[in-house]
């Protein structure tokens, strides 16, 4: 009997010290992709203030890169100004000139906050990012509802 507690201690141990090697490795990569501004979040799930939640089937991304800001999301909400074109509905974009500051979160992962600054469709993206690399995207504007994303990071290429 006490042998098989000591299998048990064993074992419980070596699982333990496995997945805190895996998550280092996580904490690493994700650290560098973020600090290095060559990331992708991947959109699954759209949330407009006051609806519920929208599974999206389309792939949807927020990429950043050292040199510029790419956004390709949908937009589903009340907006203030109707756009003059019925295809610039959604918070399509790309900018080059933007404030990008990464702050580390207590648990391991991060808050981004980025301003474009000569877009009009979105004032500030906020992106919260866990250590285990799963994110939510918090889209504020002037013209427009806040909406919110839920999703995952990936490294860009």
């Amino acid at each position: 009997m006490k042998y098989l507690q000591v299998i048990v201690a064993f074992l419980l141990l070596t699982f333990a010290q496995c997945s805190s090697t895996k998550n280092a490795g996580i904490d690493a990569s994700l650290q560098q992709m973020i600090n290095s501004k060559n990331c992708t979040f991947l959109a699954q799930y759209a949330q407009p203030l006051g609806r519920r939640q929208i599974p999206l089937t389309t792939e949807y991304t927020l990429t950043v890169r050292n040199d510029s800001l790419i956004s390709y999301l949908p937009y589903f909400g009340q907006a203030y100004v109707a756009p003059i074109n019925p295809e610039d509905a959604g918070l399509m974009f790309t900018s080059i000139h933007f404030d990008y500051v990464a702050n580390p979160t207590k648990k391991g992962g991060y808050t981004i906050i980025i301003k474009p600054k000569e877009e009009a469709k979105a004032n500030q993206l906020i992106l919260n990012i866990t250590s285990t690399g799963y994110a939510s995207l918090q889209v504020l504007s002037q013209n427009r509802q806040t909406i919110s994303f839920r999703g995952v990071m990936r490294q860009e290429k």
